[in-house]
């Protein structure tokens, strides 16, 4: 089950089920749990912060040790309406050498769920928009 760290926590952790095999690219590993959310709510699969800064950590099968590889969690949505398993997207950007297996190992923490609220909104389509003062996109507001 997934779980919360400590009493502050703002997200639940989710635990690699299996020891799972992965391999260069993107893959989905399966979680092995569903949740049902009330209609207003939603779910985002996040990584977590010490895995974004140091990588996966797996298991080299050749060298029995544990390293981290540089690979990272996708983020994905998990709507209310939604009753399969949840499952992790992981980009994997590391090449094993040829005859590495890495492993994720069972119990692994790679990411986190975040319920958060989705509210009604209705979109209307017009023919034009308010003033605003921004007049760009990515970054127009400047970079401090």
């Amino acid at each position: 089950m997934p779980q919360k760290a400590t009493t502050g926590s703002a997200a639940f952790d989710i635990y690699v089920p299996d020891d799972v095999e992965i391999g260069h690219g993107r893959q989905v590993i399966d979680m092995k749990f569903a949740i049902e959310l009330p209609q207003s709510k939603a779910a985002l699969i996040k990584p977590r912060s010490g895995c974004t800064l140091r990588g996966i950590p797996v298991l080299n099968t050749v060298t029995g040790k544990t390293h981290c590889i540089d690979a990272e969690v996708k983020i994905g949505l998990v709507d209310s309406d939604y009753r399969k398993n949840v499952g992790t997207l992981l980009q994997v950007c590391d090449v094993p050498v040829l005859g590495e297996r890495w492993i994720i190992q069972k119990g692994s923490r790679i990411s986190q769920m975040r319920i958060v609220d989705v509210p009604e909104v209705e979109l209307v389509e017009v023919s034009e928009l308010s003033e605003s003062k921004r007049d760009g996109g990515f970054g127009s507001t400047g970079v401090r």
